[in-house]
């Protein structure tokens, strides 16, 4: 048998124990403390108020108690009742806290005027594309798949400068490049320009339509307005 002290507050209880719980809707270990009907919510509301240290005791020989565990700086989160008894859920303050903070910050606010709807509007646009791209890479003239975003476009044009210097400098060079989720090969110069200048070609509608989709968010005159600004590169680029 056990029971618990809360400041002035005793009562007996079927079980306490760490269990795995939900703060905001994120899975959080906790304490809950199983009690009998007899414990009634207000009395259990006003016991648990605060940030609250809890003293658990075990019954010994001779009707006894022993003090066997303690459990300091809980707030409480819930009071739950099934009809046959009540649960009470706790978690440490700072945790709480900490969590709340972090969905805070993964929660950006709602804007407050319409450039920032705009803006948001435009953000989203940005990652269609990005996600367009990523998953749409070109097919060549070899039967490989070439990666076509923006990153590869630029480490394409870094890899081509670097080797013009190092040649313009009368140094060895090679120039290499590789398909999707393959290694670097060695390229001839012309090939790998021809390669570059292809994936430019392939990508010119993706990036006419977010162009179009841009100037449609900038020229809405309410947040519905921009709200309603389509974007779907599938339909409008096509299935590649």
């Amino acid at each position: 048998m056990e029971k618990i002290v809360v400041g002035s507050h005793e009562l007996p209880v079927i079980s306490v124990a760490e269990e795995t719980g939900y703060l905001d809707g994120v899975k959080r270990l906790g304490v809950v403390i199983r009690l009998g009907r007899e414990a009634g919510f207000d009395h259990l509301k006003e016991m648990f108020s605060g940030r609250v240290t809890i003293e658990i005791f075990e019954s010994v020989d001779g009707g006894s108690w022993e003090k066997v565990n303690e459990l300091g700086g809980y707030e409480l989160d819930h009071i739950g009742y099934d009809g046959k008894g009540y649960s009470v859920t706790l978690f440490r303050r700072s945790e709480i806290t900490a969590m709340r903070e972090q969905l805070q910050l993964l929660i950006p606010p709602e804007p407050t005027t319409l450039a920032g709807w705009q803006a948001r509007k435009q953000g989203e646009n940005k990652e269609a594309l990005a996600e367009w791209l990523a998953s749409h890479p070109l097919t060549w003239a070899d039967g490989k798949r070439y990666g076509v975003t923006l990153e590869d476009q630029q480490e394409m044009a870094l890899n081509l400068m670097q080797y013009q210097t190092a040649v313009a400098a009368g140094q060895e060079a090679v120039l290499e490049w590789h398909s999707t989720k393959s290694a670097c090969t060695a390229w001839d110069p012309k090939e790998f320009s021809a390669l570059s200048l292809a994936i430019a070609q392939y990508v010119y509608p993706s990036l006419r339509y977010q162009e179009q989709v841009k100037e449609a968010i900038y020229a809405a005159g309410t947040k519905e307005e921009v709200a309603d600004v389509v974007i779907n590169y599938g339909t409008a680029v096509g299935n590649v």
